[in-house]
């Protein structure tokens, strides 16, 4: 079942929220809520660090759900602030968002380092919250 998820980038000059949507099953989506109520006092974190933290593998399958969407933004936003100095030759796209994201990434894969723990804060959803 597909799950939406905030998620907040903090760019050079103010942050930009996103929603992803992350493919998860019945149990994996139980596991998830699990580790979120054995970890209340971190509820404020982002999701990934607790994932990270206790289910490595649910951790990666969530990871390779926003990485597309998150590579985009920080290209875009570092286009936008210092585009002259990292735009290649070869590169005639107009949006980035609607483009071919291998073509993307094999043009700027090597250019762009992301920390999953902070270049992005996944929101935990209210819903999951321990109550």
């Amino acid at each position: 079942m597909k799950y939406k998820f905030q998620v907040v980038i903090p760019l050079t000059y103010s942050d930009k929220n996103i929603e992803v949507e992350a493919d998860f099953t019945d149990e994996e989506a139980t596991q998830i809520k699990e580790v979120i109520a054995n970890n209340a006092e971190r509820a404020d974190e982002s999701l990934l660090p607790l994932l990270s933290d206790e289910t490595p593998e649910l951790y990666d399958k969530f990871w390779d759900a926003i990485f597309h969407p998150l590579f985009l933004e920080l290209l875009i936003d570092g286009m936008n602030n210092y585009g002259n100095d990292i735009k290649l030759d070869e590169d005639d796209i107009e949006d980035y968002r609607e483009a071919d994201f291998d073509k993307v990434f094999d043009m700027y894969g090597d250019s762009i380092e992301i920390d999953p723990f902070s270049d992005c804060k996944c929101k935990i959803p209210k819903e999951w919250l321990p109550k």
